[in-house]
């Protein structure tokens, strides 16, 4: 009997879970000839000298190697211009994930150059320059502009 109520209690708080999961407030925050990146304000958290948030890219067509979607967490050290990657994943575009990694890089710290897809989003993050910026429901459905 007690383990059919946690049976019960766990089909029933799991789409929940699931819903708050996926609340986000996207932002399309760069865009480039091949694709979109975006940013969750719900994700951005300070973190020491760092500020942690998450970061989609689009591609307008699938890569070479598949990937239609990426989804990083990445934080930014504001004041120093830097930025390291926490976690990775890329998806195809029937949105299965076909990589996951966790610190792909080992934490190497990457210098943000100016003009650069990375200094948009580090600008973003950092609440430097938002006014580019664009609200999207979703990265996936979002149907971007391009020259």
């Amino acid at each position: 009997m007690r383990k059919t109520l946690t049976i019960a209690a766990i089909a029933l708080l799991a789409p929940a879970a699931a819903s708050a999961a996926l609340a986000a407030n996207w932002y399309r925050v760069a865009m480039g000839d091949t694709a979109a990146w975006y940013v969750d304000t719900n994700s951005i958290k300070a973190n020491g000298p760092w500020t942690a948030a998450r970061e989609y890219s689009v591609n307008f067509e699938v890569s070479a190697r598949g990937v239609k979607t990426a989804s990083s967490d990445v934080e930014i050290d504001c004041k120093a211009r830097t930025m390291r990657y926490l976690h990775f994943s890329a998806y195809n575009a029937a949105g299965a994930e076909t990589a996951s990694l966790d610190k792909p890089d080992q934490l190497e710290v990457h210098d943000i150059e100016a003009s650069t897809v990375s200094a948009d989003i580090a600008d973003f993050i950092c609440n430097v320059d938002r006014g580019k910026a664009v609200r999207v429901a979703d990265p996936k459905t979002d149907n971007p502009p391009r020259s």
